[in-house]
């Protein structure tokens, strides 16, 4: 069942809150893997996310 919940996990991007796309993965301040959309990625960068 972990397969499904895979299949329809609700994935948006961590800083507009949007379905991303071409999402690129960062990781946040408390080590977490997120999601963010190309829109926001200069966003992400000026706050300091590492990629992944």
């Amino acid at each position: 069942m972990r397969w499904l919940s895979r299949i329809f996990s609700k994935r948006r991007c961590y800083i507009c809150n949007q379905k991303p796309q071409q999402a690129q993965k960062y990781i946040d301040d408390q080590g977490n893997e997120v999601l963010v959309c190309y829109k926001c990625v200069t966003y992400a960068e000026r706050r300091a996310l590492r990629k992944s």
